[in-house]
């Protein structure tokens, strides 16, 4: 099974939608979609747009959805305010004191923007796999949503929110945020789902430079520190992967087999490659515009065509 793999990074996402249209252009035809956070956003777009096909009594064109998830990002999300209102200090502190605090930003473009954009209908019809990761923090445990799974734009929305920065959904009474909390990029569930080959599209560089913010602005200091964390959690994840593999690969090698109860049990060597910039990507989630979503769409096509040159496998899955 080939599973694409798409890492949080709220509005970074674009860059996400370069690489993706690379990695669609190459032929490689996803039967699996991951994603958290902004990344549940790109999957929930790849699912429609190839279930809307399905249900037209066509065969997806990868290609050429992969092409208009970069017009959707071009087009859609030209600003802020395409997805966040930011709210006043004196709401937020007057929300706080009555204890009725629920974010910093208001996300409701958001909402409004996937249900105008998606169904559910055509997502159950995409004939791949399409999971998100969103994480209860009453439990404190990730859950992975299927397509199927209801409410779904409300778990999508769960999926996509920082806390503190932006309100959670409450579903059944549960509170639900984003599933970066614990899971960056979802690579267990691929290779649970039997993925064979897993390409990640990820957000995070893997050294984060330095960056000067401004201490007293406390939007900055969150973003800072989320890119902080984020970026070492996902590192954490693709060592994982990493090591799982490597550990696989070594004992095939040996000729040694897992018995049941083992760790490695019923486990396979699965190629992974993942596309990430080498630097932070240079984009704020309050202050950004569409040369700013441009310019990371672009670092996104022009990493995975570079990363794409190094495995001619994955082109042709």
């Amino acid at each position: 099974m080939n599973a694409l793999v798409l890492s949080g990074g709220a509005n970074k996402g674009c860059y996400e939608a370069g690489a993706i249209e690379v990695i669609l252009k190459n032929g490689f035809v996803p039967e699996g979609i991951y994603g958290v956070s902004v990344g549940s956003l790109n999957a929930l777009f790849l699912a429609d747009r190839a279930g809307r096909a399905v249900l037209a009594g066509k065969s997806p064109d990868w290609p050429a959805i992969g092409s208009d998830l970069v017009k959707f990002w071009q087009q859609k999300i030209t600003g802020p305010s395409s997805f966040i209102i930011e709210r006043s200090w004196l709401a937020i502190g007057w929300a706080t004191i009555t204890g009725k605090f629920n974010g910093l930003l208001d996300t409701s473009p958001l909402r409004k923007l996937i249900d105008s954009e998606f169904t559910v209908e055509n997502i159950a019809a995409c004939s791949a796999r399409m999971t998100m990761g969103t994480v209860n923090v009453w439990s404190a445990l990730y859950e992975d949503v299927d397509k199927t799974t209801q409410p779904l734009f409300d778990y999508a929305m769960g999926s996509a929110a920082e806390p503190v920065y932006m309100p959670g959904a409450i579903i059944n009474g549960e509170p639900y945020f984003d599933g970066g909390l614990r899971n960056i990029a979802p690579f267990s569930k691929p290779m649970a789902d039997g993925a064979t080959t897993i390409i990640a599209a990820v957000c995070q560089p893997k050294n984060i430079g330095r960056s000067e913010i401004k201490i007293g602005d406390p939007i900055a200091l969150i973003e800072r520190s989320t890119d902080i964390l984020t970026s070492q959690i996902i590192n954490n994840d693709i060592d994982m992967a990493d090591s799982i593999n490597q550990s696989i690969k070594l004992s095939l090698a040996a000729g040694h087999q897992f018995a049941p109860g083992h760790i490695l049990y019923g486990k396979r060597h699965v190629e992974v490659k993942v596309i990430r910039p080498v630097a932070d990507l240079p984009i704020s989630m309050t202050t950004f515009g569409p040369a700013d979503v441009q310019r990371l769409i672009t670092m996104g096509q022009t990493d995975a065509q570079q990363a794409l040159v190094a495995i001619p496998s994955a082109k042709m899955p």
